[in-house]
């Protein structure tokens, strides 16, 4: 059994260690905060299976209700962390919901709390390291698997415009939301005020700056195929000006169901977006710009459809 699988077992095993015993010698009442522990209330706690994170050099690492912070993350940044336990709160100013990874270093003198935002994947130290140009350098949507996203009455409507059985997926639009904020508004599109920027078949960006951009960023958060299937996306991001922003889905994008595809392997209009993951964001942005993202994940066989499309397979509505 190796090392970090040992000390994981002990941590899980032992006197639990993330259920107490985190308060670092250095910690004191200068950094106890009664009003940030009140800010947050506990969704639940549990503990969670053995992985190896750094952290990167924001936010801090604190006790299980946040009321105490133990340090800084900048300080931290060469720590090779394990984790034993995770947390959900709700965060009662932002009205948001977090997740937070109880970690200890290597010999388990050293623990606490982070957001998982601020951990990326690692390796013990000492260990080769390999990079891959796939390698995700962020969340991927498999972090929220169980996430809440943030009310977006934009969205709702836009989706509600599409109809035909479409509905919200809470992971992928919770995952939308967080690409949105946190990757797509600070990258450095070529005109930040105008973007139109999609995934592009065959996984090909082409010559297009802003395609190129949005499939390296996608890349690094895990979403690296295009097409129908599992683990294949359909993505598009947009920043335009806020007139007509609501139809973006139907009208810009996807223009409504393909009607050729009404009765292959039980697809009807009623039904053709409901097996459909959609994740879709709005962010209204200063001088009447608007930002928009989805992301949708089709099963395999709208992919067969689309293949016949290609081969002219299908006949005409009107035949």
């Amino acid at each position: 059994m190796n090392k970090v699988m040992q000390l994981g077992l002990a941590g899980l095993a032992g006197v639990g260690l993330w259920a107490g015993a985190t308060v670092p010698a250095s910690a004191n009442g200068r950094n106890y905060s009664a009003a940030r522990s009140a800010s947050v209330r506990l969704i639940w706690r549990a503990r969670m299976g053995t992985h190896v994170y750094h952290n990167r050099a924001t936010g801090a690492r604190y006790s299980e209700h946040l009321g105490v912070r133990y340090g800084l993350n900048q300080a931290t940044t060469g720590v090779t962390w394990i984790t034993d336990a995770h947390e959900k709160l709700y965060n009662r100013d932002t009205k948001t919901e977090d997740i937070y990874y109880h970690v200890h270093n290597q010999n388990e003198t050293t623990a606490g709390w982070i957001w998982r935002g601020y951990l990326v994947p690692g390796e013990p130290s000492g260990a080769t390291r390999s990079t891959p140009s796939s390698t995700t350098q962020g969340l991927t949507l498999a972090d929220f698997t169980h996430q809440t996203p943030l009310p977006d009455s934009p969205a709702q409507q836009a989706v509600a415009e599409l109809g035909h059985g479409a509905t919200l997926d809470p992971q992928y639009t919770a995952f939308a939301q967080y690409l949105m904020k946190n990757v797509l508004l600070p990258a450095p599109f070529a005109n930040p005020n105008a973007v139109s920027a999609w995934m592009a078949e065959d996984d090909d960006p082409g010559d297009r700056p802003d395609n190129v951009l949005l499939q390296k960023l996608l890349r690094q958060h895990g979403i690296v195929h295009f097409g129908y299937g599992p683990n294949r996306y359909q993505v598009m991001y947009m920043r335009e000006t806020n007139q007509g922003w609501s139809s973006y889905m139907n009208l810009e994008y996807h223009n409504g169901p393909d009607e050729g595809a009404y009765g292959i392997d039980g697809i009807t209009s009623a039904n053709y977006f409901t097996p459909v993951k959609i994740g879709y964001t709005v962010e209204f942005l200063p001088n009447h710009k608007v930002a928009t993202l989805i992301i949708m994940n089709y099963p395999a066989k709208y992919g067969q459809v689309h293949e016949m499309e290609n081969n002219e397979d299908i006949p005409d509505s009107d035949d």
